[in-house]
């Protein structure tokens, strides 16, 4: 499930700003070309919720390092706006019973900050996943947002 909401924040991200800015989902070993983001999974929590669901709520940070180290923060605040727009709503892909099921999503921000230059833009992702009846879960397309 981390990987589906990971790939569909970078995509997310990919549509609105474009081949001009890198999206790295890995750790990058030597320097990094700005203007550029990274995205990474802060906390995965799973909680059930009845017998046969769970609330799976994923926590990442979306890091944007500005083209203009000087000069960043008319750049990041633009930057932030346009986040708020593109990651409002998330599509992720689901498969379920070998179709693939594209979902809006819709996402919560819980933190911004701008610490060293660095916009740190934290952001909430929620689902339900159902358990099947051979006891395995099921990844399902049903979407709530928890305010936190």
């Amino acid at each position: 499930m981390v990987n589906r909401f990971l790939n569909a924040i970078t995509e997310a991200l990919h549509a609105e700003f474009g081949d001009g800015y890198d999206i790295h989902t890995e750790d990058v070993p030597q320097g990094l070309d700005p203007p550029c983001f990274i995205v990474t999974m802060i906390t995965p929590q799973r909680t059930p919720q009845t017998r046969v669901t769970y609330r799976q709520s994923v926590l990442f940070a979306v890091q944007y390092f500005p083209e203009d180290e000087e000069n960043y923060r008319n750049e990041i605040h633009e930057v932030i706006s346009r986040l708020d727009e593109c990651l409002e709503y998330i599509t992720v892909d689901w498969e379920i019973d070998s179709t693939t099921v594209h979902k809006p999503t819709l996402t919560e921000t819980t933190d911004v900050n701008i610490t060293d230059g660095v916009l740190s833009y934290i952001l909430r992702v929620e689902d339900v996943a159902f358990r099947r009846e051979d006891g395995d879960l099921m990844e399902s397309a049903e979407i709530e947002v928890q305010n936190g």
